[in-house]
């Protein structure tokens, strides 16, 4: 698996570390901490310099389950706008969260209780603020 590099707004950055502090006082998950850790080392940015082949806050991300092949689009949002419904993902979420600073054409894995889920990122679109109001 590739080692992600997250890159975040000052802004995303507090919002990240003040949501995690308060989901880790309810619940204890080891990606959780994985997210933690990455965000100890995350490259703040301003919004125009977010890499358009990085996963951050509000990109739209195709993703196939391997081996499957099957393939599903979501967008990562912040927990308040996720709707899984509507493919909107919480970045708090395990796949959220693992998905986060992982590059076009890596490779993710979900540890579950039922097993290992893997995915490869085949498409990466940051959205922005026009495109989420069109939305």
């Amino acid at each position: 698996m590739a080692k992600r590099r997250i890159f975040v707004t000052e802004q995303e950055l507090e919002a990240l570390q003040q949501l995690l502090s308060s989901a880790r006082s309810i619940v204890q998950r080891d990606y959780l901490d994985d997210l933690d850790q990455a965000l100890n080392d995350a490259h703040v940015v301003s919004p125009e310099d977010k890499p358009a082949n990085v996963v951050t806050i509000n990109s739209e991300i195709q993703v196939r389950q391997v081996p499957s092949g099957n393939s599903k689009q979501y967008c990562l949002v912040f927990p308040r706008d996720s709707h899984i419904g509507d493919s909107r993902i919480s970045v708090l979420s395990q796949l959220g969260s693992t998905l986060l600073g992982h590059r076009l054409g890596d490779e993710v894995s979900l540890d579950l209780p039922w097993g290992e889920k893997r995915f490869a990122i085949e498409a990466i679109r940051l959205l922005t603020e026009q495109t989420q109001k069109a939305a």
